[in-house]
C-alpha cells in the first residue's frame, strides 16, 4: 500500500503543471516516500522484530522510547507531505 501511494504522488508531481505546483507536488512525494515509508522501513518495522524476538525480557521501555520517537518523525513527515500535496492541488 505505501508503495502504491508512493507512486500516485510521483504520478501527481509528474502530471503537475510546471513551476511550484510542480516542486510541491515531488517535494510532498519525496518527503512521502522517506519521512513515512522509509521511517517505517529503517526504523519502525526493525525495532518491531527485535521486540517480538525478546520475548519481553525487559526491553519494552527503550522499545516505546525508540519506536515513539520515530513515530513521531514519521506523522510529522506524513502531515507536511500532505501539506505539500493539497498546496500542489491548490495551485
Amino acid at each position: 500500500m505505501d508503495g502504491t501511494a508512493t507512486g500516485l504522488a510521483l504520478a501527481a508531481a509528474a502530471l503537475a503543471p510546471g513551476g511550484a505546483a510542480r516542486v510541491a507536488a515531488l517535494a510532498g512525494a519525496l518527503l512521502y516516500g522517506v519521512g513515512s515509508v522509509g521511517v517505517t522501513l529503517a526504523a519502525n518495522l526493525p525495532l518491531n522484530n527485535r521486540l517480538a524476538q525478546a520475548g519481553g525480557d525487559g526491553t519494552w521501555p527503550e522499545y516505546l522510547r525508540r519506536w515513539t520517537r520515530w513515530n513521531g518523525v514519521r506523522t510529522v513527515a506524513s502531515l507536511a507531505a500532505s501539506l505539500l500535496l493539497g498546496l500542489s492541488a491548490a495551485l
